[in-house]
């Protein structure tokens, strides 16, 4: 069902239907919420989770050298990322 939900979001957003997307957005949370709950985590809980390793992340990403955030490239970018993620898995 998830894969499905996706489908259906990657769908609006190439057709642009502001309402439609957000419409498949909600669907598609839902689904991760009911999927959670049959997993047996609390979705919330797992949310406020995942936003700590993220932040922390982010935190680390942008003490990361000299260069400010804003002025890197994407890639650059990434990089940065990825070494913060692999500290912190």
């Amino acid at each position: 069902k998830l894969d499905e939900e996706k489908g259906e979001l990657e769908a609006a957003i190439l057709g642009g239907d502001r309402d439609a997307i957000e419409s498949e957005v909600g669907d598609l949370l839902f689904t991760a919420v009911n999927l959670a709950r049959w997993a047996g985590v609390e979705p919330e809980l797992a949310l406020r989770r995942m936003l700590d390793r993220f932040a922390d992340r982010f935190r680390r990403a942008e003490s990361d050298g000299q260069t400010p955030l804003e002025s890197l490239t994407p890639e650059e970018w990434d990089a940065r990322w990825q070494r913060a993620k692999s500290e912190t898995a």
